[in-house]
């Protein structure tokens, strides 16, 4: 079978126009002017140049032909260091634009105009995203990630990709790499965190990236350089500080332990800690905790749902010290039905309510741990008394067997409508579930992905 290679290249730029501005001290300079639109980041453009000045700096782009399905992109700007950036995002695949930069402090005088065109989407790309018989009644855009799933050198996998998605399942935003995307997150800044992998087939990944929407890079950390010095995986997050909290693992008396680990925007370890301590590394059978999610408490200590040993532990943000581990063998136990089996995105929707999407156990699947047979998923709620050491009441919304996701999967609770966002990711489902555990929506996607997070939408102005 034919591998898909993905090619980066630029498929439309243009770097000048026509300067129409009068000579004057306060004229706006658009030095080294670059517009770009790609065969990476699709469905977006980005226009670059140097300015001593930001005010009064104007883009307008605009379909070229007149047509009525073709809506006016968003524009985003930014202004590091005498670097005025232009993110374009809303595009239309496959289209012509005319861009126009004016000076709005010069009587609106146009700077530079031209034109760009859009890539077309790959053709296997087009059947990925039908969408459902109904949209999903929820305000905002869907974030997602695929990866490839195989290494072979004659295998034919699905080239790893960030997708956005509308409520009804059309992209609006998609991104190929080169590199396996472990994981995608939309920061509070409005842009976009991976980590990813150079080396297909092993488990750790070597990158942290934070680029923009459109895709300039704002941060890129490197396994093996200043301070990163243990593979990621699984998960990043960007704390309020904009530093990089990720899942890390590495090797300790002879077996590979998991991790926590806090690097600044330059790549400098702050802090880094491990679970050995907690997870002896002589225990037979010794089983590496398998780490998939970070979420924080009301009061910002840190939640980390360790998959492979079915527990979630809270970990102080000050000192590190774990504050208590729930699940199996863990210091607020859980039993019979209560039990969790191999679950993602634990996380508070409330001070003392911790749910999370509890994947469940097939024999037939290649993660075969307990005893436990449940070939079904399920959203998961535990509620822990004051001091945090039992539980006292769970609930449970079971999935039907058809979106049993016995890898991969999440759940986001939607505040303002009082539901909830799952991915059932394996099978390729994403449901809107009400807050009785009913399915009121539903997206057929088809395709594997890691899980999905409902995210602001950045075509509203």
């Amino acid at each position: 079978m034919k591998r898909i290679i993905i090619f980066s290249c630029i498929f439309f730029v243009i770097l000048q126009a026509c300067d129409t501005t009068d000579s004057a001290d306060n004229q706006l300079n658009t030095d080294n002017l670059i517009i770009t639109s790609d065969l990476t980041n699709l469905l977006t453009a980005r226009i670059h140049f140097e300015s001593s000045r930001s005010e009064g700096v104007v883009l307008e782009v605009v379909p070229l032909a007149s047509h009525t399905d073709v809506p006016y992109p968003v524009i985003h700007m930014r202004n590091p260091d005498n670097q005025i950036r232009f993110d374009i995002v809303g595009l239309k695949e496959n289209t012509a634009y005319a861009w126009r930069i004016s000076d709005a402090l010069n009587g609106g005088k146009t700077v530079y105009e031209g034109t760009f065109e859009t890539a077309p989407l790959p053709e296997w790309m087009r059947t990925l995203f039908p969408g459902g018989s109904n949209a999903l009644a929820m305000n905002g855009l869907l974030l997602l990630n695929t990866f490839a799933t195989a290494a072979e050198p004659d295998s034919e996998f699905m080239p790893s990709a960030i997708y956005i998605i509308d409520t009804s399942g059309r992209p609006v935003l998609a991104r190929l790499s080169e590199h396996r995307i472990s994981v995608v997150r939309f920061t509070s800044r409005g842009t976009l965190l991976t980590m990813e992998n150079e080396a297909p087939g092993t488990t750790g990944s070597n990158i942290i990236l934070e680029t923009s929407l459109a895709g300039d890079t704002l941060a890129y950390l490197r396994y093996g350089t200043r301070g990163f010095d243990r593979l990621v995986h699984h998960d990043v997050v960007l704390t309020d500080d904009h530093q990089f909290l990720a899942i890390t693992e590495s090797e300790k008396n002879g077996v590979v332990v998991d991790g926590l680990m806090k690097l600044d925007r330059s790549g400098n370890l702050v802090w880094q800690w491990d679970t050995s301590e907690h997870n002896p590394t002589d225990t037979i059978p010794y089983i590496q905790p398998w780490g998939n999610s970070i979420s924080f408490d009301e009061s910002g200590n840190i939640i980390v749902s360790f998959r492979r040993i079915s527990q979630v532990w809270k970990v102080n943000k000050d000192t590190r010290q774990v504050m208590w581990r729930l699940g199996r063998d863990g210091t607020i136990l859980v039993a019979g039905n209560d039990s969790f089996i191999l679950q993602h995105t634990a996380k508070f929707v409330k001070p003392g309510r911790l749910m999370m999407f509890d994947n469940g156990q097939d024999r037939s699947s290649d993660i075969f741990l307990y005893n436990d047979y449940r070939p079904y998923s399920r959203i998961a709620f535990y509620d822990l008394d004051s001091s945090r050491k039992a539980v006292t009441g769970t609930a449970f919304f079971d999935l039907p067997e058809k979106y049993f996701s016995w890898a991969n999967g999440s759940v986001s609770y939607i505040p303002e409508s009082d539901s909830y966002l799952v991915g059932s990711s394996f099978p390729g489902y994403i449901l809107h579930l009400d807050n009785s555990g009913a399915i009121v929506g539903e997206l057929d996607l088809g395709i594997r992905f890691y899980r999905v997070a409902l995210i602001a939408n950045f075509l509203e102005q």
